[in-house]
C-alpha cells in the first residue's frame, strides 16, 4: 500500500492506493478541513485510523506528500497554514519507514504525464511543440507554480514560489488596486489577488460600500458566494470581480 496525500491551506487530500504492474487503484480516500487540525500529523493518523479496514494485513510501505511550501530537507514550513511537517516526525508518527515529502505543484508537475485525454479541457487550440517548456499555474488558497523543462528524455519538474513575485499593474485600474492594497499588506504579490482570498479584497476595491451575507461571518469563505453570484450576474461587482 501507498499512502499519499495534497496537502492545501483549505483541505487536505489523503488517500490509500494498491499499486499492481506499475498502475494504481485508489482503495480509500478521505478530504479534512485544514483549519481543524493544529498539525498534519493529525490529519494523517486521523486518515490511517479510518482506512483500518482498508488496509487488512497489508502495510503502507511508502509515504509522499505534496505540500504548498518550499520542501528543504524534507521539511516543509506551510505558506498558508501554521504548521511545519517534518517527513522525520512522519515516519515516527505513522511507522513508515520511506515518507517523501514534495512542494505540491512539484507533485503536480510529476502527474501530467499519467492524465487522460479526457482529462485536459483546452482552453486555446494550438499547435504542440515537442519538448516545449511548461508552465504550470494552480489558483486556490494560493497561488501555486511550477516549471517543467524538457531534458532531452523527460520533463524535469522544477518548483516555484513564483505566486509571491510582486504584483505587477498594466493599466490605471490595477495602479489603482496596488494603491488600494499597499494600504493593507506590506508586499503586494501575485498570490494576493489571483488566489481565494483575493475575491474579497477585490469586491471592497471595486465595491466597498456593497456587503454580502458570507462577508459578516469570519469563517465563511466569500469566494464561493462571489462567483456565484458572479456568474449569475446578480450583483454587478461580483461580475466586475471575475472579470478583472
Amino acid at each position: 500500500m501507498i499512502l499519499a496525500g495534497d496537502v492545501g491551506g483549505t483541505k487536505c487530500n489523503v488517500a490509500l492506493f494498491s499499486e499492481k504492474d506499475g498502475r494504481l487503484t485508489t482503495v480509500f480516500k478521505q478530504r479534512f478541513a485544514s483549519k481543524d487540525f493544529a498539525q498534519f500529523e493529525y490529519i494523517a493518523k486521523e486518515f490511517l485510523r479510518l482506512a483500518v479496514p482498508h488496509l487488512m494485513t497489508e502495510k503502507i510501505r511508502a509515504a509522499g506528500f505534496g505540500i504548498a511550501g518550499p520542501v528543504i530537507n524534507n521539511r516543509v514550513r506551510a505558506t498558508n497554514l501554521p504548521w511545519v511537517v517534518d517527513a522525520a516526525t512522519l515516519q515516527k508518527e505513522l511507522n513508515v519507514q520511506n515518507v517523501v515529502l514534495l512542494n505540491d505543484l512539484g507533485a503536480t508537475g510529476h502527474s501530467i504525464e499519467h492524465l487522460a485525454p479526457e482529462e485536459f479541457c483546452v482552453l486555446n487550440p494550438g499547435k504542440p511543440e515537442p519538448g516545449g517548456t511548461r508552465a504550470l499555474l494552480a489558483a486556490g488558497t494560493g497561488l501555486g507554480q511550477s516549471i517543467l523543462v524538457w531534458d532531452g528524455q523527460r520533463y524535469r519538474v522544477v518548483p516555484s514560489e513564483g505566486g509571491h513575485s510582486d504584483f505587477a499593474p498594466h493599466t490605471e485600474q490595477q495602479i489603482e488596486l496596488l494603491r488600494f492594497m499597499r494600504r493593507r499588506y506590506p508586499q503586494v504579490s501575485w498570490e494576493l489577488i489571483l488566489s481565494g482570498r483575493g475575491f474579497r479584497t477585490l469586491h471592497e476595491f471595486l465595491g466597498p460600500n456593497v456587503r454580502h451575507h458570507s462577508f459578516e461571518d469570519p469563517d465563511l469563505d466569500p469566494a464561493p458566494e462571489i462567483t456565484k453570484l458572479g456568474l449569475a450576474k446578480v450583483c454587478p461587482v461580483c461580475a466586475d470581480v471575475l472579470d478583472l
